[in-house]
C-alpha cells in the first residue's frame, strides 16, 4: 500500500463532526485504507508495507491539526518515518493551516520550523520529507488572505477552499460572510455542489437582487437593508476566494511547502 489516509473522528469540541465518511471516499478513489488519529500510538508505530506517502484530514487552528500541536505532528511523522523509511510524502488537508488568522504563527510554518537549524536535528527525517497543505492566497483586491476554510458537503462528495482577508478589525468576519455566501448557493440552484455553487456565485453582479443572501432581502425589505446586502456581496467579492472540486480532483488544491 503506497498511501494511507489518517482522519480526525469526533472528539469533545466536534462531536457530530467526523471527518471519517470523506477519508473513506478518498481512500477508495486512491485505492488506499483509513484509520482514525487517535489510534496512531506513538510508542506503537506500525511498519506498512510499501508505503509511499500519509494524507491527514482533519480540523485545523493555528494551533493544532488533527488534534495535535505542531510539536506532536513532527513527533508523529518522526516516528512514523523511522518505522517506515520508504516514507516520502504527507498531505495535510485541513482549514487555516497556511493562515495565522489573528495575529498567530500559521502552523505549517511551526511546523516546518521545527525540522530546522541544529537545535531540531532529531527531526532530520521530518525534513526530508515533501509535505503539501492548501495553499495561501491573495484576494481579488490584491490583499493577502489571513483566514480559510475546507467545507465539504456529504451528499453531492464535493469541497470548496475558501480564503479571505480580515477587516481592519483583526475578526474572520469576511471569511464568515464568504462561507455563507458559498453554502447559500449551494442550495440556491447548485443542487449541493460546491463546483456549481462557486460558478453561480461568480456570476453574480454586484448590483443584482438575487444573491447568495436573498433569504435575507425581498421585495417588501426597506432601501436600507437591500443596501446592506449590496455591501456584503462587494465585500465578498472583492475580499475573499473560492476553489472548488471533487475528491477526485482534492490533490490539486494542495501546495509544497518544502524542499
Amino acid at each position: 500500500m503506497s498511501t494511507f489516509v489518517i482522519y480526525q473522528g469526533p472528539d469533545a469540541l466536534h462531536p457530530n463532526d467526523s471527518h471519517k465518511n470523506r477519508a473513506e471516499l478518498l481512500a477508495r478513489h486512491i485505492g488506499s485504507t483509513t484509520s482514525d488519529i487517535r489510534n496512531m500510538d506513538m510508542n506503537n508505530i506500525p511498519k506498512i508495507i510499501g508505503l509511499k506517502k500519509l494524507v491527514f484530514w482533519g480540523h485545523g487552528t493555528p494551533n493544532k491539526f488533527c488534534t495535535l500541536s505542531s510539536q506532536k505532528f513532527v513527533e508523529l511523522l518522526q516516528k512514523i518515518r523511522e518505522k517506515n523509511e520508504g516514507l516520502e510524502a504527507v498531505d495535510m488537508i485541513t482549514c487555516n493551516i497556511s493562515h495565522g488568522g489573528l495575529g498567530n504563527t500559521p502552523y505549517i510554518k511551526n511546523v516546518l520550523d521545527l525540522t530546522r537549524g541544529w537545535a531540531n536535528r532529531k527531526n532530520r527525517k521530518v525534513k526530508k520529507l515533501t509535505i503539501r497543505v492548501p495553499p495561501t492566497l491573495t484576494a481579488p483586491n490584491g490583499k493577502l488572505c489571513k483566514w480559510s476554510v475546507l467545507v465539504w458537503c456529504g451528499t453531492s462528495h464535493t469541497w470548496c477552499y475558501v480564503a479571505a482577508t480580515s477587516p481592519k478589525n483583526g475578526s474572520d468576519n469576511n471569511l464568515l460572510n464568504a462561507r455563507g455566501a458559498i453554502e447559500a448557493m449551494k442550495y440556491q440552484g447548485g443542487a449541493g455542489s460546491f463546483p456549481k455553487a462557486e460558478v453561480k456565485l461568480k456570476r453574480i453582479q454586484a448590483f443584482q437582487r438575487q444573491s447568495a443572501f436573498h433569504h435575507q432581502v425581498n421585495p417588501t425589505d426597506d432601501f436600507n437593508l437591500f443596501r446592506q446586502w449590496e455591501e456584503k456581496m462587494r465585500i465578498v467579492k472583492q475580499e475573499s476566494v473560492f476553489i472548488s472540486g471533487t475528491v477526485a480532483t482534492l490533490d490539486r488544491l494542495l501546495v509544497k511547502v518544502n524542499g
